[in-house]
């Protein structure tokens, strides 16, 4: 436990640590991170539903929740505030953050808002533990050695393609990975020690927060547990086996319902759903391999936005995933009549189909299928686990090499946080409090916003102020529509501005300090002036801006918003 405790807690907060004694987010590429901060707040602070409602209505140009969310339109992606459109997306509609923000929410209620960033890191990390010590207990209740449970359970959570896409745009898998991880304990966890009424409650309280959390990874853990009922009717497996397979139907049933009025929200916005995730996601690095499946090798090591392999990695990769391939072959087929090959089978089936919807049918980039690689992965050395349980003396070989293999997974994710914490963005853990006084006392909310988009810390602004980024890019060029206009405040960072001496003929009064490392320069003008009639702004954009900074003495900003010296 003390071993599984420091690699969970490596791979979860080593990245995410602003200093010793100091949590926060650390951001690459992924928004998932914004997107839990932003409906935590939500949760927190903007009251009801209804209320929340009215005040995303206000901030877009649209009179009624209708009119918003008219299905096909794209109406969604013109509001101009970036909080605004996260909530109206993810909380009004899909639900996609209920259980991982309510949770956060009900933490930071108690101990402060300002922690926003320290307890989304601390409970995602801490839901992968919990999930790991379940995985654990499943093996040792099967008489798993200690040391081949420990290594298969931890093994299969430092997966690197579950930390990529944690880390990476998929934040809310390792909230919900406890469901599946429940889910895994429930089938193969002897009968005589869980009783029926235990295996109902826990698979229906993991179905209710599945759903709660992630309503993608729940319809993909649907799919999948319909296609394993369906080869268990052919497969026949044991007596007691068909037990814990019917408890487990009836048990995902109640635990649908038990989500009471959401379950229906969210048939109704089933096909609004499925029709974004054709299009949904960017690109991945690559698109992973048998021994890449596993987490042998990390293949995630390139600088963001650089694509594919290194002439090492390919080689490596074919390399590992023949001999992988031999291995798993010769223990399928002696163990053949075991239900947990039956699930591994299952597990690939499903990546099989959603590898052929993406690429195949939606002709769509590689994104849903390492998010299904990243969230079936952590099992899949629990199952060989499971497989090799018998103590003969013929497989002692076949454990030496799982053994080598679970040391080769977590070699590969030591290699992946490490780059990872290298080439990521941490946001100062002081700058949540710094923002919410500032916006308490210069009212930041009534500013339209322009920044460099480049710069990753300007993402730590939107859980905490309403910003309008009215240089923001739009969501498949659809345009932002204002329905009213308020004064522009260029975001000056102070890497652009070094000692602050770009703003030194500028009045007091137009410079407003919102954080120690960000200023705001106040252009006192409606920001209408900047707007055409369609939405879009005019295309000599940085000129007016250059030009109304001029007429107060301010900086001139280059194409990005940086200033010039």
């Amino acid at each position: 436990m003390l071993i599984a405790t420091f690699a969970i807690f490596f791979v979860g907060l080593f990245p995410k640590m602003d200093s010793p004694t100091s949590l926060t987010m650390a951001i690459r590429t992924g928004p998932d991170a914004i997107g839990t901060s932003i409906a935590s707040d939500a949760l927190l602070r903007d009251g009801t539903n209804h209320e929340l409602e009215l005040k995303v209505l206000k901030d877009s140009a649209f009179a009624s929740r209708t009119e918003l969310l008219e299905p096909g339109s794209r109406n969604q992606w013109t509001i101009p505030s970036f909080s605004s459109q996260v909530k109206s997306e993810f909380i009004l509609t899909d639900k996609r953050y209920g259980g991982s923000a309510a949770i956060t929410a009900n933490v930071l209620s108690l101990i402060g808002l300002k922690y926003l960033w320290s307890v989304i890191a601390l409970l995602s990390t801490l839901s992968v533990l919990f999930a790991t010590f379940l995985i654990f207990d499943c093996l040792r209740s099967n008489k798993v050695s200690v040391w081949l449970a420990g290594a298969c359970s931890i093994a299969g959570s430092v997966n690197v393609n579950f930390l990529h896409v944690w880390n990476e745009g998929g934040m809310l898998q390792s909230w919900v990975f406890i469901s599946l991880a429940s889910i895994f304990f429930v089938l193969f966890t002897p009968s005589c020690d869980f009783s029926v009424n235990q295996r109902t409650t826990l698979t229906s309280s993991a179905v209710t927060v599945l759903f709660l959390g992630h309503f993608d990874m729940l319809l993909l853990t649907l799919t999948f547990l319909s296609v394993f009922f369906f080869l268990s009717l052919i497969y026949k497996p044991a007596q007691s086996s068909q037990k814990d397979l019917n408890v487990l139907i009836i048990a995902t049933v109640v635990g649908l319902l038990a989500c009471g009025p959401y379950f229906f929200i969210s048939l109704n916005n089933l096909m609004r759903r499925l029709t974004q995730l054709s299009t949904g996601g960017w690109d991945m690095p690559v698109s992973p391999r048998l021994a890449e499946i596993f987490g042998l090798y990390n293949s995630y090591n390139m600088l963001f936005p650089q694509l594919g392999r290194t002439n090492f990695g390919s080689t490596a990769v074919e390399f590992l995933g023949y001999g992988l391939l031999i291995f798993l072959s010769t223990i399928f087929w002696r163990a053949r009549k075991k239900l947990s090959v039956l699930f591994i089978f299952c597990i690939f089936v499903i990546l099989a189909l959603v590898a052929i919807k993406t690429i195949v049918i939606d002709h769509s980039n590689n994104y849903q299928y390492v998010k299904a690689i990243g969230f079936f992965a952590p099992l899949l050395f629990p199952l060989l686990g499971l497989t090799l349980k018998t103590s003969d003396v013929k497989n002692r070989f076949e454990k030496f090499i799982l053994f080598s293999l679970c040391t080769l997974t977590l070699l590969a994710s030591t290699n992946y946080i490490l780059n990872y914490r290298q080439t990521s963005t941490r946001i100062s853990h002081t700058m949540p409090e710094q923002l919410l006084a500032s916006n308490h006392d210069l009212k930041l909310d009534n500013i339209d916003i322009v920044a460099d988009t480049t710069n990753f810390n300007i993402a730590n602004f939107s859980p905490f102020v309403n910003s309008r980024w009215i240089n923001r890019q739009t969501s498949f060029d659809v345009a932002l529509k204002f329905n009213d206009h308020k004064n522009i405040g260029i975001l000056i960072s102070a890497d652009m501005c070094e000692q602050w001496k770009c703003l030194k003929n500028v009045n007091s009064k137009s410079v407003l300090n919102a954080t120690d490392d960000f200023k705001i320069l106040l252009l006192n003008t409606n920001s209408s002036t900047i707007f055409n009639t369609d939405g879009y702004l005019k295309e000599s954009y940085i000129e007016i801006i250059n030009g109304i900074s001029a007429e107060i003495h301010g900086p001139s900003f280059d194409s990005n918003f940086r200033v010039i010296f």
